[in-house]
């Protein structure tokens, strides 16, 4: 089957910020050619946008890989040109000095008698819609307010706490938050204050943290996923956004393959693989050297601003590093021994495959545990894992911060966040 390439390279005024505000919200209502256009999140976590041309014609794209980051956005077409067996396009935005240079590409696969024909029109609509993007106006959401944040507590053999806020009246998804090894739920408090205005949200204390209970055997994996699942049936939820941070990422991505129907998005921060796909020496030297300052009767208390040094930012403040030493000296040692031996004891290797729902990483510039780097390298590994299918891969880095990229700057986090929500809530 012949196919061709488009390519259409232009360049616009001021940053690539103001454009990709408009392209990532994957919806082209601003189009002059398009009489409609709605984007939904099917139930197998992909999303797509249908629209309707001027002449009726009905197209459906899905959205396949989004990153603000590396400027780039690709989606493919399920339907719309009877000629066409494949259509793969990207959009890519460059800064140049105070300009913006917009690569839009497209590889069509069609019939030999139409592939010509295609081509033509494929290259005159993204000509045009450069030039409509350059001349929307873009609207930047306002967040106004700020949530009432309670504390909760599930009893039961295992007491789970945590905290909470539950607007009334919304039918948007709960939000559940997983903090890092050397944190609790309070890590959570600016992003609860913000998205618990619109968003059903809880952060959960993992078991020992924060009051929640540790229980008499080493936790696995499937305890996590158990006390997952319970905290949000708890307020009514059997499906869920899960947000997890390091240590919460890793638990929350392996969730993710467990339990891929009960997902409606995977949002990870400052990790996701752990030592899933370690091999055993690392794994060993890893935890050896972890649990080294407990075998000699030190507390997390004792080694907490060594552990700041390593894991915050350049930028990070002095009451931000004060913040994290504050959650890792909270940290029971037999909570943090138990969390560790967890950590190091993966089941399996992570299966990318598994993972259906709509999944966002972000880590920050400067963190030395999950690099930008690595965690660019494996949201690549999952859109090639999906080939396409399911949900999309965004990924997203947090210039300026360290390891704990939400609390360094809730800021940017939130508006990554933000973006991640306002895809998969249409």
């Amino acid at each position: 089957m012949p196919e061709e390439h488009v390519v259409v390279r232009r360049t616009l005024r001021g940053n690539p910020t103001r454009y990709w505000e408009r392209l990532a919200t994957f919806d082209i209502a601003w189009h002059p050619n398009i009489q409609q256009c709605r984007v939904k999140t099917n139930d197998d976590g992909a999303i797509d946008r249908i629209f309707t041309d001027e002449n009726g014609q009905e197209y459906q794209e899905r959205l396949r890989y989004l990153s603000q980051t590396e400027g780039t956005l690709r989606y493919h077409m399920i339907r719309g040109i009877a000629a066409v067996h494949k259509y793969e396009a990207e959009i890519k935005l460059v800064q140049i000095a105070d300009q913006t240079q917009i690569t839009w590409s497209a590889r069509v696969v069609a019939n030999a008698q139409d592939l010509e024909r295609i081509c033509a029109g494929t290259k005159e609509i993204f000509i045009n819609s450069i030039k409509s993007l350059s001349s929307a106006t873009n609207t930047t959401l306002s967040v106004n307010g700020q949530a009432k944040i309670d504390q909760f507590s599930i009893q039961g053999n295992l007491v789970l706490t945590g905290l909470k806020t539950i607007p009334r009246d919304t039918q948007k998804p709960l939000i559940v938050f997983l903090h890092g090894i050397g944190g609790n739920a309070e890590n959570w408090r600016a992003q609860l204050e913000v998205f618990g205005m619109d968003y059903p949200a809880i952060a959960l204390n993992l078991r020992g943290y924060g009051g929640s209970g540790l229980g008499t055997n080493h936790t696995k994996l499937t305890d996590y996923y158990e006390d997952i699942i319970r905290s949000a049936e708890y307020w009514g939820y059997e499906k869920f956004i899960l947000v997890g941070l390091s240590y919460g990422a890793w638990i929350a991505t392996a969730f993710a393959q467990a339990y891929p129907s009960k997902l409606c998005a995977l949002i990870v921060a400052g990790g996701c693989t752990g030592m899933s796909e370690a091999g055993d020496a690392e794994r060993q030297a890893f935890l050896s050297a972890r649990l080294d300052p407990l075998n000699k009767g030190l507390a997390p208390k004792d080694f907490a601003q060594n552990v700041v040094d390593l894991i915050a930012g350049p930028n990070a403040t002095t009451a931000q590093r004060n913040k994290l030493s504050n959650s890792i000296a909270a940290i029971p040692s037999e909570t943090y021994r138990d969390a560790l031996h967890c950590f190091c004891s993966p089941p399996q290797k992570h299966d990318f495959s598994r993972i259906f729902a709509p999944t966002f990483l972000i880590t920050g510039e400067y963190d030395r545990l999950a690099p930008p780097a690595e965690i660019m390298s494996v949201a690549h590994r999952l859109n090639n894992a999906r080939n396409g299918s399911a949900g999309p891969i965004c990924y997203e880095t947090v210039l300026g911060a360290g390891h704990l990229c939400n609390i360094e700057d809730p800021e940017a986090f939130n508006k990554y966040l933000r973006n991640a929500l306002s895809l998969i809530s249409q």
